[in-house]
């Protein structure tokens, strides 16, 4: 996540990392301002350090994925949800920041359905 420098080359990198390619450009300016490095130590947490321990639940858990994130790409989002259990759902067309990119009522709309469907069951 850490992106180092300011300017044209940072805000591809952004576009990159969290977007699509058909971002409009003023969501990506948007975000590249907000943009700060990230703790190396979170980073490493992220990574190695820290990482999750699927166990046996007896609740339902949703695996929700971005179609064109980088950072954790599909066969991720299908290894989550495999070990937790579940089938993926990973939305198309999205970047990584689900909830800035184009498309985010969608992925608004798949959890509250996913939710509300829960609470049918």
């Amino acid at each position: 996540h850490v992106v180092p420098e300011r300017g044209a080359q940072q805000r591809e990198q952004v576009r990159e990392l969290f977007f699509t390619r058909t971002t409009p450009a003023a969501l990506v300016d948007a975000a590249t301002a907000r943009m700060q490095s990230e703790s190396y130590l979170a980073f490493l947490d992220m990574l190695i350090l820290d990482r999750p321990k699927p166990r046996p639940l007896d609740v339902p858990v949703l695996v929700l994925g971005a179609g064109e994130d980088p950072i954790f790409p599909t066969p991720d989002v299908t290894a989550t949800a495999a070990a937790w259990g579940t089938e993926p759902v990973v939305l198309p067309d999205i970047g990584h920041d689900v909830m800035l990119d184009v498309g985010w009522e969608r992925v608004a709309e798949t959890l509250a359905t996913w939710v509300l469907g829960q609470l049918e069951d």
